[in-house]
């Protein structure tokens, strides 16, 4: 920062602030001001944004289950670049990668940063593709069970359990349905979640987690969106086009965990943010500015005192249990008591995603977390849990 001189030739200090005026936190303080006390205690509203992300996954899927296509979705309709449930999983994206990149630098260890990821994906995720696989399947698909399972597609299916989707449909289930056949279609995110989580490892382990490193990231990862593949382009031209939708807002989050001290929380900026979402929302390019917008608005939204909706979490972080069974639970209502309309279907595959959301915590998500904070060296300030 410059410093002025006075004419006496002696340097003048940093200018004076009027009375009352209040300096403009850091993210960095208001990060560690949130955090204080520890997770019991914590102020932070990590825990609502993916609650409410979740549940807006869920509702923007209720009118593409039922209309067959998201032409109906009211943000695609507004956008026509995104909906509001792809937008839900770009707000996922943004608070993982702070969340993620500052749980490596609170602990760089790579055996316990692989165990607590893995806790948080692996268990919840293999019991949903196994009940979708031997329970759910069989019970609502139009074929006699021993044909069911004599289908090479359930063997295709049961690989998304380790994040490789090579298949989506199982035998004679859901075919009736708008979106016919679509068993878990919002899976396709998990695996890029992974490859973020990957990233972080990576550099981290190599000593490289910085943020030009992650910069670096970030560019290439923006010239790959930057750059859509045409007609008839290959699988992994494809591929590596989806992972330019999400993973630059991983990137941004990891990289403001990295500067939190420089970067200034503000209502103002936080109104501008909102601004440049709102324009591009307009005139295109607006998954592009979410990358630096979106993921300012999601901490500003994070770090901000919000009074009770802090305590949202208190009971239990369902967000990941909503995103995994939302999609089947509203395949389901559709297909046995088809609906014709989006709010019929959401009112319907709610409470079945509430309970199955919560039973998924209580006894599969929550033995699982604290199974390995038990195996780890105990420690202050535990970030939140992230999917």
């Amino acid at each position: 920062m410059a410093i002025a001189a006075n004419t006496d030739g002696r340097h003048a200090g940093p200018k004076e602030r009027p009375a009352g005026a209040r300096k403009a936190r850091t993210l960095a303080e208001a990060w560690n001001a949130s955090r204080e006390g520890g997770r019991a205690r914590a102020r932070n509203n990590f825990d609502a944004i993916r609650l409410v992300a979740a549940v807006a996954v869920v509702l923007s899927h209720s009118f593409e289950i039922v209309a067959g296509d998201r032409s109906t979705e009211p943000l695609f309709r507004l956008t026509g670049q995104i909906s509001l449930g792809e937008l839900a999983v770009l707000v996922f994206f943004a608070a993982s990668g702070f969340l993620i990149a500052d749980s490596w630098r609170r602990r760089p260890d790579l055996a316990d940063f692989a165990a607590r990821r893995a806790a948080r994906i692996f268990p919840a995720l293999w019991i949903n593709v196994a009940a979708l696989a031997f329970i759910i399947g069989p019970m609502v698909s139009r074929l006699d069970a021993g044909v069911y399972f004599a289908d090479p597609q359930v063997a295709r299916f049961l690989p998304a359990a380790l994040l490789v989707n090579i298949g989506w449909t199982l035998p004679g289930v859901f075919e009736t349905a708008p979106i016919a056949g679509a068993v878990n279609y919002p899976l396709w995110s998990l695996a890029f979640e992974a490859m973020g989580y990957g990233l972080i490892a990576a550099l981290g382990a190599m000593r490289r987690m910085s943020p030009a490193s992650l910069g670096v990231a970030f560019a290439a990862l923006m010239a790959l969106h930057l750059s859509p593949p045409g007609e008839g382009a290959d699988a992994m031209a494809v591929l590596a086009y989806r992972m330019s939708l999400v993973l630059p807002t991983f990137c941004a989050g990891a990289i403001a965990a990295c500067v939190a001290p420089a970067i200034k929380m503000t209502w103002r900026r936080a109104f501008l943010a909102l601004g440049a979402l709102a324009l591009t929302g307009a005139v295109g390019g607006m998954v592009a500015a979410f990358s630096i917008a979106g993921t300012y608005l999601v901490l500003f939204v994070a770090t901000v005192d919000l009074g009770p909706v802090a305590a949202a979490g208190r009971r239990g972080d369902f967000s990941y249990g909503i995103y995994l069974w939302g999609w089947p639970a509203q395949q389901f209502v559709q297909t046995i008591l088809a609906p014709a309309h989006w709010a019929a279907n959401f009112a319907l595959a709610a409470p079945i995603v509430g309970a199955l959301a919560y039973l998924s915590w209580r006894f599969v998500e929550r033995p699982a977390l604290i199974s390995i904070r038990h195996k780890a060296p105990p420690r202050e300030n535990r970030e939140p849990s992230t999917p």
